[in-house]
């Protein structure tokens, strides 16, 4: 049997992470699968890495495979989430540490190497090149590439075809982020691979009470504030809808400097000086707990994202779903037909679309059986794409 290492891209368990696990888990029978998990600090205990939510995820969903840690450079992992000003010295030693971190691992042992995300794809990418890999290398990028300043020329870098032996598949979880990476290398291999929901566990909740729910990450882009303000605003007029309230479920996962810093902060400060009983922060749950506890998912990002993993996950436990619909959310959601979209910051207008399905039950039916399908035909896409490509 062949061998792959999967390398994931952060040492939490976010969307990204359950999807890879996931879909590698698909391959199992054709290759004998080994997780790499990142730790940003050696003084990162062994037995917190141990019981770590990722760890557990994987043995949950993957008992047959290994698991195994290594450090990864604090500096790369903050390159992306870093609002001030690169050090390049301090990257460049990072970098140089990095290659001899892979090269301890002796990665070029295994017939495929799937990187998660950009921040360990290119260290991965390099240490291959340097070291004469010659099998097959997966690139998965889970946003859209940037394509400024100095990636400009690590973008160079990788399109030169010196001293690369090794097949290179990119891979984009949406057909906009397919799109922004075929500009970039527009001679390679790219692939469009959504991402998968998997088995989420029925959670019995006996209530009476009907709440909206926002599921994320804790970021500007996000747009969790605006949800927020909307509920401020119009909390009476949701009450006559009959919803009790608003739940926000996620957290500040990152920790890294950024412009999501202070965020989680300022949507705490928000909802204290307006002393609201409507809103509710849930902290962070399972995505099938945190569904469990919603009737309306509200999914209000400010930008374009590359997929969208939390509205199928909706849509596969009929929950309606509003959302602004950028980007690879907009791929997945069709208005009045799986789901309803409204404009950043339309607050009138997301109360509007909260109360056009609310009051009509055959609108609702036809969007959730719609919304099902969606979810049934996106995972047979991922089963179709994996036999091809792998």
């Amino acid at each position: 049997m062949k061998s792959m290492a999967v390398l994931l891209n952060a040492p939490n368990l976010g969307g990204a992470e359950r999807s890879i696990i996931l879909q590698s888990k698909k391959l199992i029978g054709k290759y004998a699968l080994t997780y790499y998990i990142p730790s940003l600090s050696t003084l990162d205990s062994h037995a917190g890495r141990e019981h770590s939510p990722i760890r557990k995820f994987i043995q949950d969903e993957v008992p047959s495979a290994q698991i195994k840690d290594f450090i990864y450079p604090k500096a790369l992992y903050e390159i992306s989430r870093k609002s001030n000003q690169l050090k390049l010295l301090e990257v460049l030693i990072a970098f140089l540490n990095a290659l001899l971190i892979f090269r301890k691992a002796n990665l070029i042992r295994y017939d495929c190497i799937w990187a998660n995300g950009n921040k360990i794809a290119f260290i991965s990418y390099l240490y291959l090149r340097l070291f004469l890999y010659r099998n097959k290398f997966i690139w998965h990028f889970r946003d859209y590439p940037f394509n400024k300043g100095f990636y400009v020329f690590l973008w160079k870098l990788i399109n030169s075809p010196f001293l690369r032996n090794f097949e290179l598949l990119f891979i984009g979880n949406s057909q906009s982020v397919c799109r922004e990476i075929k500009t970039i290398f527009p001679r390679e291999k790219i692939i469009k691979l959504y991402n998968p929901v998997g088995i989420l566990p029925k959670v019995n909740s006996k209530r009476e009470e009907k709440y909206l729910g926002v599921l994320s990450m804790f970021a500007p882009w996000k747009g969790i504030h605006q949800v927020i303000w909307c509920c401020l605003v119009y909390e009476k007029k949701l009450r006559e809808l009959g919803y009790s309230g608003l739940k926000i479920f996620g957290g500040d996962i990152y920790q890294t400097r950024g412009e999501h810093q202070g965020y989680a902060e300022q949507l705490y400060s928000l909802c204290n000086k307006y002393n609201s009983g409507f809103i509710e922060f849930c902290g962070l749950k399972s995505p099938h707990v945190a569904l469990s506890e919603i009737d309306v998912l509200v999914h209000p990002s400010l930008r374009a994202e590359p997929f969208g993993r939390v509205i199928v996950e909706a849509f596969k436990e009929k929950i309606p779903v509003i959302s602004t619909g950028l980007g690879g959310a907009g791929e997945i959601i069709q208005n009045n037909i799986n789901g309803l979209i409204f404009y950043p910051y339309d607050y009138i207008g997301l109360v509007e679309q909260i109360g056009k399905f609310t009051k009509d039950k055959l609108l609702r039916d036809a969007l959730l059986d719609n919304a099902y399908k969606t979810y049934q035909t996106i995972e047979v896409g991922i089963d179709e794409a994996l036999q091809k490509y792998f």
